[in-house]
């Protein structure tokens, strides 16, 4: 079997986003991956994430639809987190994190993969509420 890499939000906004740092990584990561997984809440996010590049001009509206289309059209694996909530609200009011974060990161370990990322501060989170090994920072 093979490993289990679950994408967040920040990775897919760098691939896209050209003046992301960190867009060569975002890009080659996703060139090599083989599957795609996510969670859930994926698409919703992104699609916020591309309104906010967007307003702040850094996407055209136009390039943030076909991003849309693109992860529409691509063969996600989303798991769910639903199960998760309650977990994630309590870990989060707990540890100062946010919420969709930990859905993503709750998600990894549920399916057992781990959740590459391009938050430091959620990788740092993770290993202080015993997730680390759930969660790597894209580099």
């Amino acid at each position: 079997m093979s490993e289990i890499f679950l994408l967040d939000t920040s990775v897919l906004i760098a691939s896209i986003i050209e003046d992301e740092p960190a867009r060569p990584q975002a890009l080659a990561l996703l060139a090599d991956v083989g599957e795609l997984h996510g969670a859930d809440v994926l698409g919703v996010e992104l699609a916020n994430g591309l309104m906010k590049a967007a307003r702040r001009k850094r996407i055209s509206a136009g390039a943030a639809s076909e991003a849309l289309i693109w992860w529409g059209d691509a063969p996600w694996q989303l798991h769910p987190t639903q199960p998760f909530l309650d977990e994630a609200l309590h870990l989060a009011l707990k540890h100062d994190a946010h919420v969709y974060d930990l859905l993503h990161l709750l998600a990894a370990k549920a399916c057992g993969g781990q959740l590459i990322t391009l938050d430091a501060r959620l990788v740092t989170k993770a290993s202080t509420m015993r997730l680390g090994k759930y969660a790597r920072l894209l580099k």
